[in-house]
């Protein structure tokens, strides 16, 4: 019996595959018709992608999540032409993220973005939360298992999104974010 074989369970589970990169300023670029058929001809089901950022929803007997990273990757590079980094969660693991509601006591104005950060590990980085910028453009509310709740505020003369090299620093690059309405539309597809 083969490794895939052994790590098949009589369910299906739902899973949310976050690609890394893609669609980046005109970097990496696939069209999400591309992946959702990528995905559907490696036996993956119900497959779904959200926006064009590499978020794709699918279910599979698979439980053995290090081996089902590696399948697709696998097979992304093999249809693409190159490498695409994935980190997954289940669906129900991100609705308990939804749950969990970490930015209740954030003020949201136009000027705020709400940002979840994933990391394929364990973070070890010794960064406490909470955690603010010395420019006071973001700041890093909470590190809870592998993912960090960041709050980016859009300030003027400021480079946006300074925290994602920041995060890429301090984490390493086994990481992608994810804007906080992406993941409620994830969650409520």
């Amino acid at each position: 019996m083969s490794k895939k074989e052994k790590s098949r369970s009589n369910t299906l589970t739902s899973y949310v595959a976050f690609l890394r990169g893609i669609n980046n300023i005109g970097r990496k670029t696939v069209q999400m018709h591309e992946l959702k058929r990528i995905f559907e001809t490696n036996g993956f089901q119900n497959v779904k992608t959200i926006l064009a950022s590499g978020n794709i929803i699918f279910e599979t007997t698979m439980s053995e999540t290090s081996t089902l990273i590696t399948e697709i990757q696998e097979q992304l590079e093999k249809k693409l032409g190159y490498k695409v980094k994935i980190i997954l969660r289940t669906l129900s693991e991100l609705r308990s993220l939804v749950k969990l509601n970490p930015f209740s006591k954030i003020k949201i104005t136009p000027e705020t973005k709400l940002l979840l950060t994933f990391l394929s590990e364990k973070p070890i980085s010794s960064l406490k939360a909470p955690y603010k910028s010395p420019d006071n453009d973001f700041m890093i509310i909470r590190i809870i298992g592998n993912e960090i709740y960041s709050v980016v505020y859009l300030l003027p003369n400021k480079r946006p999104y300074r925290i994602l090299s920041f995060l890429e620093k301090e984490f390493g690059d086994r990481i992608t974010n994810r804007n906080w309405n992406t993941i409620l539309k994830i969650v409520n597809a």
